[in-house]
Formats: structure tokens, sequence, C-alpha cells
């Protein structure tokens, strides 16, 4: 038979605990006078007042002011160059062009223009000497941290039906209230 071990003679100086039966005496005639209930009872109330007050409110955003922005933007399009050797036989492109107004903040974009011309002929986009030219009024009320974007996609097609794709983007500084584009094929 194994020799029974007792804790108390293993904890040496430990072995005799404080005597806890006053604690939950103590514990009692603390929580019995009036004056200790009023102030376990405010407790909660100020932990909730505190949380409800250091929660962000509607009020601690910043609240930027609204003012007018006025842009006329120019486009032109056109060829870089002239495809009239016999590589670009069959070789197509479409284009797109939007003008969108981006919160600095978030990210969010608003769409405000956009127009798209179709898939054609590389060739049949007007030379650089004489480009396309269409203008577009921007007139918007618009808060200090949003911006004009400006960007344009060209998808080209080629003979063999490999494609490739160049997407180009700009903010419009607000300064500027006439600005040219040049958008090259």
């Amino acid at each position: 038979m194994k020799p029974t071990i007792f804790r108390e003679k293993t904890l040496g100086s430990l072995s005799n605990p404080p005597e806890t039966h006053s604690l939950p005496l103590q514990l009692n005639t603390r929580y019995k006078s009036p004056k200790n209930r009023k102030n376990l009872c405010f407790l909660p109330i100020v932990v909730i007042t505190s949380l409800l007050a250091c929660s962000p409110g509607d009020d601690l955003l910043p609240q930027y002011p609204l003012e007018q922005m006025d842009h006329q933007i120019d486009f032109r399009v056109a060829k870089a160059k002239d495809y009239s050797e016999e590589i670009f036989d069959g070789t197509k492109a479409s284009l797109q062009l939007t003008l969108s107004l981006e919160n600095m903040e978030d990210g969010k974009n608003t769409i405000l223009w956009d127009t798209a011309f179709n898939l054609r002929e590389l060739r049949e986009f007007p030379n650089p000497d004489s480009p396309l030219l269409f203008q577009k009024n921007i007139s918007e009320m618009v808060k200090a941290n949003e911006v004009l974007r400006f960007s344009h996609i060209i998808r080209y097609f080629d003979r063999n039906n490999a494609t490739w794709m160049e997407a180009k983007g700009e903010t419009i500084p607000r300064d500027q209230t006439i600005v040219t584009l040049e958008i090259d094929l």
C-alpha cells in the first residue's frame, strides 16, 4: 500500500490558510448600509451614461460646406498615328469616356456622365490633324472633399482575335474651369 501524502504537510507554512469565515460577514455588512446601496444603484447609471457619451454620433463627423463646381470639358478624340500599314488590317477599337465625382474620404464614386464609341475599325477614327471634338459642361454642387475625375478605357481587337486594353484616369483641378482632354487611339 502506498503511503498517503497529506496536502497540509507538503505546503509547509502555507498549510494553514488565513481564516476566511470573516470575509462573507465583511461583505454582507458593507452592502447592508443604506449609503452603500445608493452607490451601488448609481454605478450602472454612470456606466451607461458614459458609454452613450463615448459612442460616435452624427455630430462628430466633419461637415463640409457645399460649393458650386463649374467645368467645361473639351474632348479631342483621334488616332495616335496613321494605321495604313497591312499589319493593322482588321484591327478594331472601342472607347468609353466617363466623368465622375469621387469622395476622397470613402472612395465612393458617382458617375455624372459617360459615353461609349462602339467597336469600329481603327482606321475609321479621325486623324490627329482633324480630331473628333465635343464638349461637356458639368455644373454640380459638391463638397470640399469631392473631386471631379475623368477616365477612359480603350479596348483593341486585332484580326487574330487578340485583345488588349488601355485604361487611364485623372482628377480635374477645381481651379481650371476649361479643360481639354486628348484621347489618342
